[in-house]
């Protein structure tokens, strides 16, 4: 395997795990399941992203290792304040929470401001997560239970996002690496650099 074929089996990988923590997260923050959360998904999602974090570093995917990063973070603070809420059996009041949704916004703004010239569905997931967090951030502070419904949706959106920016790495990773082959399928002879092995 290729270093370029790496760097896409990497955001992959990242992007479907984001995918997919984003939407078991905002799931629950739309009001399709009870408050009742459970982390058992999140600490291995967020392990998964710190180590394709540090290997989309390696392969310079610069962006997406920031963007990993970023959701490692989330999941492990998320992870840690769920299950302190579990066993003291109280939480912090909403509007403390609203914070730490605020500055993540602020983390993801510049990471989608990075990212403007790095492909419509990437720079769509990030501005999607922005917003996530803004309207978390203002529902938690409003205390307006609606806000909080409406950063689920906008979660759910991301998520699904997430999901195509996933594909979208494979798809057009492959249509370049079979860019050697004619509508026959036979071989033009001439091999694509992301090609070869």
């Amino acid at each position: 395997m290729n270093f370029k074929a790496r760097g896409v089996a990497v955001s992959t990988v990242g992007y479907m795990s984001l995918a997919i923590s984003g939407w078991m997260l905002a799931m629950t923050a739309a009001g399709w399941f009870s408050r009742a959360f459970s982390t058992a998904f999140m600490v291995p999602l967020a392990i998964i992203l710190a180590v394709v974090a540090i290997l989309a570093f390696v392969t310079d995917r610069g962006l997406d290792a920031v963007v990993f990063f970023g959701g490692a973070a989330v999941l492990g603070s998320m992870a840690t304040y769920m299950g302190s809420v579990a066993f003291a059996h109280a939480a912090e009041p909403v509007a403390y929470l609203a914070w730490f949704a605020a500055l993540w916004a602020i983390y993801f703004c510049c990471t989608w401001a990075g990212s403007l010239r790095s492909g419509v569905t990437r720079s769509t997931f990030l501005l999607g997560l922005w917003l996530t967090f803004i309207v978390l951030a203002i529902g938690g502070w409003t205390g307006v239970g609606g806000w909080l419904i409406a950063g689920g949706y906008l979660g759910l959106i991301s998520s699904v996002l997430a999901f195509v920016t996933s594909g979208a790495e494979i798809v057009h990773y492959g249509a370049i690496a079979n860019s050697n082959l004619d509508v026959t399928g036979t071989s033009t002879g001439t091999a694509h650099p992301m090609a070869a092995d």
